[in-house]
């Protein structure tokens, strides 16, 4: 029996509205935290520099060095990536590396660039705190480090001929 006939019958609620109401909290949680936050401590959460947890850059840094960044962070992160899956003996220190590039990222470059790596965590508490000016690099940036890190994979990584089986051989 699979979790979710478990959940469904324990319930009494069909799996499918189970899965669609937990997409949705988790969908909406981030921003839905930083608005109740916003009604629950009242004017205090929504100040500089809180203001619902939204993060912008350092006043020194210009657009172009933020979507280097932030770009920069992904393409290293999806060539990492590239690298562990491709190595089925590497495979098991993958959830290591992401956490101490993401630690790493936060520790170093948060301060600085604003940012994460991260659209999802920019996009509610920007709007939120209407810090929407300079949302751009924070959306864009990200994902085209990442298509640019992959693409960079792709081409660094030889090709392995694939070899097909045939019948009664």
């Amino acid at each position: 029996m699979s979790n979710g006939t478990a959940l469904s019958r324990t319930s009494g609620t069909p799996f499918g509205l189970v899965r669609a109401w937990s997409g949705m909290m988790f969908g909406t949680a981030p921003t839905d935290g930083i608005g109740l936050g916003g009604l629950l401590w009242g004017p205090t959460a929504r100040r500089d520099p809180i203001a619902y947890a939204s993060v912008v850059a350092d006043p020194g840094w210009t657009t172009i060095a933020i979507c280097t960044t932030e770009a920069g962070v992904m393409l290293a992160v999806a060539l990492m990536l590239g690298a562990l899956l491709a190595r089925p003996r590497l495979r098991p220190l993958l959830p290591y590396a992401v956490g101490l590039t993401v630690a790493l990222t936060i520790a170093l470059l948060a301060a600085k660039s604003g940012g994460s790596a991260n659209p999802a965590r920019q996009l509610g508490p920007a709007l939120l705190a209407g810090h929407t000016a300079n949302l751009w690099p924070y959306l864009l940036a990200p994902p085209a480090g990442a298509l640019l890190g992959t693409a960079l994979h792709d081409r660094l990584t030889p090709t392995r001929p694939h070899r097909t089986p045939t019948l009664g051989t």
